[in-house]
């Protein structure tokens, strides 16, 4: 009866961690997005990707980012480097510019007694964006993903937890991984992702995969 009732707990825990997990990538595969081409220092107000969670405080809903994939479908020539940033603040920051994501649950199956796919608080733009000015605004994490120029299909991986930060080779493309922390956003709270590269004069394309959860679940 115990290893009935453990199990009952486990697959439940699992039921909701997976119910409210979310995927956001471009809509067409192999098909970049295009970024600013001539962001060659951290800009406030230029981002990458934009991430604003539009729950109330009576909702209670916070968004943890997994993890997020950067295929380079386009290079930034002549770059001597290309850096990430992200940053919290407590509104939102999208202005315009870029593609709006409109993400899907992951928790694919309805067939299941008592299951009703959740419908996220996130608001996601990607791309070349314009940012209002920063209210409150708090830096989580900086990393230089590449100190050359990206070549096509090169990979950046981030993790937003901890471990170890680790780049390997698989064929001829460059796959890096960087473990940059757990982050969360709040309800009303936004986290911006800026890019930008020395010297670079040719705007990067990336095809993107974002994976994330939100806490509680109360759809």
């Amino acid at each position: 009866m115990f290893d009935q009732v453990a199990q009952g707990v486990k697959d439940a825990k699992f039921h909701s961690l997976f119910k409210s997990t979310f995927v956001a990538t471009n809509p067409t595969p192999e098909t970049g997005i295009a970024s600013t081409d001539d962001t060659v220092a951290f800009s406030a107000t230029a981002g990458l990707m934009n991430i604003y969670n539009g729950a109330t405080n009576a909702q209670g809903n916070w968004i943890r980012p997994l993890h997020l994939k950067l295929r380079a479908t386009a290079v930034n020539t002549s770059a001597s480097d290309f850096q990430i940033q992200f940053n919290r603040d407590i509104i939102n920051r999208w202005s315009s510019g870029g593609s709006a994501i409109t993400e899907v649950s992951s928790f694919g199956n309805t067939d299941i007694s008592d299951t009703t796919l959740p419908t996220s608080k996130a608001t996601i733009y990607f791309g070349a964006l314009v940012l209002a000015a920063a209210s409150s605004s708090v830096l989580l994490g900086h990393e230089i993903v590449s100190d050359t120029i990206f070549a096509a299909n090169d990979q950046i991986n981030i993790i937003f937890d901890y471990g170890p930060e680790a780049g390997y080779n698989v064929d001829a493309v460059e796959v890096s991984n960087f473990y940059i922390g757990p982050m969360a956003i709040g309800p009303g709270h936004n986290l911006s992702l800026h890019a930008w590269g020395n010297s670079m004069a040719a705007d990067p394309a990336f095809e993107f995969r974002l994976v994330y959860a939100e806490y509680p679940n109360q759809n």
